[in-house]
């Protein structure tokens, strides 16, 4: 009969009532599709993960920079923050120690910003080039000073260490008698901890002097602790050292008196004093002593 013929037609899968069904999504269809979206939005995240990871963090990074002249979790200590570990410039590989000099950096990364940067390097100097009054080296009280071992200084942002007296250097060219290795270790974009900064400029002072045949890298000890700046208010004990006074002829009554002073403590073998003076223009005097000798 017609009526059971469009039943029977609607029901056959070609049938003028299937067209609908034909185009729509099988149920195995329906299935798949949150699926894909599932596996697309793991795997957008996992690459998300990696760039993120091999960018911002030290995952499988270098274990050693500088030519081994310091370890990685050395320089992680001083350069802290996101970011991977990079090496920059580094020193001419036929004259790798006179000309030692090696930086390292946290890359920009994802997150952006300015990362901190540090330089090691060696110079030749006057042995009182951090008293010179220089522009990198111009506040030699608020240092911390090594207190056994090592002569050396570390601060927030700077850190220097005396090499011995047996690294020879008549093989390079220009340098002077008067003139004494350091190892020097700048920070720049950023503060770190003092000691951080010390263990690693301890760390390549022992590199290089090794590298040039010092005699006697035992004075290159580590230094049992860092002895601060502290304050001293005694006029009458000027420095912390009993019975010292500012001579006269170092004053000026109304324009340059004694006040305070900054101390960088007895223990260790440099040490640094600045005595700030009443008057116009912050007059100060430094004064410094050293029983090493270089």
């Amino acid at each position: 009969m017609p009526g059971e013929r469009e039943a029977q037609d609607r029901l056959r899968p070609g049938g003028p009532g299937a067209r609908e069904a034909d185009f729509a999504s099988t149920p195995s269809q329906s299935r798949r599709r949150p699926l894909f979206a599932g596996l697309a939005g793991v795997l957008g995240l996992a690459i998300g993960a990696g760039t993120f990871l091999w960018s911002d963090t030290d995952m499988l990074g270098r274990d050693r920079f500088c030519k081994g002249a310091l370890d990685s979790a050395e320089v992680r200590a001083v350069l802290t923050g996101s970011g991977r570990l990079e090496q920059g410039d580094g020193y001419d590989h036929r004259d790798p120690y006179y000309s030692f000099s090696c930086t390292v950096q946290r890359a920009d990364g994802v997150l952006g910003g300015e990362r901190p940067r540090m330089t090691a390097e060696l110079s030749l100097d006057r042995a009182d080039f951090a008293f010179s009054g220089s522009y990198q080296w111009k506040n030699p009280s608020a240092g911390s000073y090594f207190v056994g071992g090592a002569t050396g200084a570390a601060s927030e942002t700077q850190a220097w260490v005396l090499l011995p007296q047996g690294c020879t250097y008549e093989e390079r060219p220009g340098s002077r008698s008067h003139e004494v290795p350091v190892l020097k270790l700048d920070l720049t974009r950023g503060r770190g901890e003092p000691t951080a900064l010390a263990k690693a400029a301890m760390s390549a002072a022992r590199h290089v002097a090794e590298g040039l045949g010092c005699q006697d890298t035992g004075m290159l000890k580590t230094p049992a602790r860092l002895q601060g700046p502290v304050s001293a208010d005694d006029p009458a004990n000027t420095c912390e050292v009993a019975g010292f006074r500012l001579p006269e002829a170092a004053l000026v009554q109304g324009k340059a008196e004694q006040g305070g002073s900054r101390v960088t403590g007895h223990g260790s073998r440099t040490r640094a004093c600045e005595v700030l003076l009443r008057g116009p223009g912050e007059p100060r005097i430094v004064l410094t002593v050293s029983d090493d000798p270089s």
